[in-house]
């Protein structure tokens, strides 16, 4: 499975993201921060619930592995007022 992290409108990555994926009984599969924009982690097929973190606003996604191809999800943050803009 593949995650990415990116600002919504400009597409610019984002690191620093804490993730925490669970599987469907809650149990806590994989915690770690994503140093990058991206993060890969490789599990076993079903469903599973992804929390992201970054800079304290949270993001929680649902994602079914197939373990067949690459699963893939982009998680996109809405820039707070006035960053960024010219």
């Amino acid at each position: 499975m593949q995650l990415v992290f990116a600002m919504e409108k400009t597409g610019a990555y984002l690191a620093d993201t804490k993730v925490t994926i669970e599987d469907s009984k809650g149990k806590a599969q994989v915690e770690a921060v994503a140093d990058g924009p991206g993060f890969h982690a490789t599990l076993p097929a079903g469903g599973y619930k992804i929390t992201a973190d970054n800079n304290g606003t949270k993001q929680v996604k649902s994602i079914n592995v197939t373990g067949r191809n690459l699963n893939r999800l982009v998680l996109y943050w809405t820039p707070e007022p006035g960053v960024g803009e010219k």
